[in-house]
């Protein structure tokens, strides 16, 4: 064994996890001209494939996908208007051209996401309304004045006190994008 060969220092892993190391490689050769390479490697109880063809200067695959979010938060953030995309399955379709582009195919679902609640605030009165309001209360203060010391005289009229109403939510309306997604 060449001394150049051995490594400095080794890792120290238990080998009850790590267990037994293995790795295999197949290769096919269809009609077509293409090549067909499968290569399934095992390592502590986990087992991984990768399989690759190459044709005409073209290399595609399928493998496992991994999780590319790095700086997902750690509660859901919860998206509005138009749609998400929901990753399906655990493998990705991938593509390298001869000219070094490479592509990768996931699959998704295409959730539409709930819309936005907006509040809605009731309108202000105007001024007339308010004048209104003041003259009404006034004519009944008259009233009730005019009325005060005479026996079996019909008592004030009752003026219900303005109450601002309440605000609503409502979802926000859709934009020009969010129409052209079907949920079909």
């Amino acid at each position: 064994m060449d001394e150049e060969m051995i490594p400095e220092t080794l890792l120290d892993i238990d080998d009850q996890k790590v267990s037994n190391i293995q790795e295999s490689s197949q290769m096919f050769y269809p009609y077509d001209g293409s090549v067909m390479k499968v290569d399934s490697c095992s390592a502590g109880g986990l087992e991984f494939n990768k399989s690759i063809v190459l044709k005409d200067n073209i290399a595609f695959g399928l493998r496992k996908a991994c999780d590319r979010h790095y700086d997902a938060p750690a509660s859901p953030v919860e998206e509005f208007g138009l749609v998400s995309y929901k990753k399906v399955g655990d493998t990705d379709f991938w593509v390298r051209f001869e000219n070094d582009t490479k592509v990768l195919v996931e699959s998704v679902q295409v959730q539409r996401n709930p819309q936005k609640m907006i509040r809605i605030d009731p309108p202000k009165p105007t001024a007339e309304e308010i004048a209104a309001r003041e003259e009404a209360i006034k004519q009944a203060q008259a009233a009730a004045a005019k009325n005060k010391g005479k026996p079996g005289a019909p008592g004030a009229p009752v003026i219900e006190e303005y109450k601002e109403p309440e605000p609503t939510w409502e979802p926000e309306p859709f934009n020009f994008l969010d129409t052209l997604f079907n949920d079909e």
